[in-house]
């Protein structure tokens, strides 16, 4: 692995609108993530929220993978994989930026005492790490590592969908380094990333990419937990998708969305077995979740999953189905 400039499947090309804008087996139950904090610690990081948000940009050179060509866009193949990745995390200091409500992140801020959940979230066909920034910055503020590259062909200005089969990769060398990161004594991070606690999600293509940890093909031991927006299990050649899901999954859909049919999230609750909860919006479409109206509970939601199922809160999802029917936007289901 390579890293440049620190601190500065399947799919077609005809989908459209993907990136966030300019922004089997016998079922058993999965028991949620026990954490390996104290109850008093768990208690402090609660009452810590919102974190201020620090943001730091790294380039990752991963050499022991290429990159196909894309000819009719006039790009050559290369011997090795860059990716460029945004990591927001809890910062000292009194909570600014869109963890209060407004604001941005601040660059290598000083990062807040105390071990934080990590997650890598995907972006979308035509996205980037960038555009899910006013996103993930909530859930930094929440207490978490948040990682978001951006792939190297599927990315905005290239849009390049073919490629999905290798962004699972593209995860798994982020989650690598991230962890690098908290276990370098010489790192910012170091003793802040908690390795323990980890999970991945995406967004449409994105979303595809993060199921592809609960298929046969790309099961990582270290995702405890997945999330899928918008999208549905497209990857992966050589494996298969389990009757049971071997971590807790949330399935968050639109009942407008044209891009991905809500069908996609509807099949999976319906047939996978363990830990699946499903955050449904009849009037949400396939971006609505990271703006206007929708985006808070989203957030809402995404933050209780993580803390449920990665031991911040094992209690934070009880109670969820009915503050989602109270806004009258849509429901939120669990396993009966």
């Amino acid at each position: 692995m390579v890293l440049v400039g620190a601190l500065g499947g399947c799919g077609s090309d005809d989908d459209t609108g993907t990136g966030v804008p300019q922004s089997g087996n016998p079922p058993t139950t999965v028991a949620p993530k026990t954490s390996t904090t104290t109850a008093g610690s768990q208690e402090a990081a609660l009452d810590a929220r919102p974190y201020a948000v620090g943001e730091r940009t790294v380039t990752l050179v991963d050499t022991d993978r290429g990159t196909q060509a894309v000819p009719a866009q006039g790009i050559a193949e290369k011997p090795d994989r860059t990716i460029e990745l945004i990591v927001l995390y809890p910062a000292e200091g009194e909570a600014t930026g869109e963890a209060a409500g407004d604001g941005a992140p601040v660059a290598d801020a000083p990062v807040a005492g105390g071990r934080f959940p990590l997650l890598v979230f995907a972006h979308g066909w035509t996205g980037s790490g960038a555009s899910l920034v006013p996103t993930a910055q909530r859930w930094a503020g929440a207490g978490y590592v948040v990682a978001l590259p951006t792939f190297p062909l599927s990315r905005d200005g290239i849009g390049f969908s073919d490629d999905l089969p290798q962004q699972p990769g593209d995860v798994r060398f982020v989650l690598d380094a991230v962890l690098a990161y908290g276990e370098d004594a010489d790192d910012p991070l170091a003793g802040h990333v908690d390795a323990e606690h980890v999970a991945v999600g995406g967004h449409s293509l994105g979303a595809a990419t993060a199921l592809a940890f609960v298929n046969s093909c790309c099961e990582d031991p270290r995702v405890d937990a997945v999330i899928a927006v918008s999208g549905g299990p497209l990857c992966c050649e050589g494996g298969e998708y389990p009757g049971t899901m071997p971590v807790p999954l949330l399935l968050v859909h639109g009942g407008r969305d044209t891009v991905v049919a809500p069908a996609s999230s509807d099949f999976m609750f319906d047939r996978f077995g363990g830990e699946v909860s499903y955050l449904f919006l009849p009037e949400g479409d396939h971006v609505s979740f990271f703006q206007g109206d929708d985006h808070e509970l989203f957030d809402r939601t995404v933050v209780a999953f993580l803390d449920a199922r990665l031991g911040l809160d094992p209690d934070a999802i009880d109670g969820l189905a009915g503050e989602v029917d109270a806004t009258g936007r849509g429901n939120f289901r669990t396993p009966d």
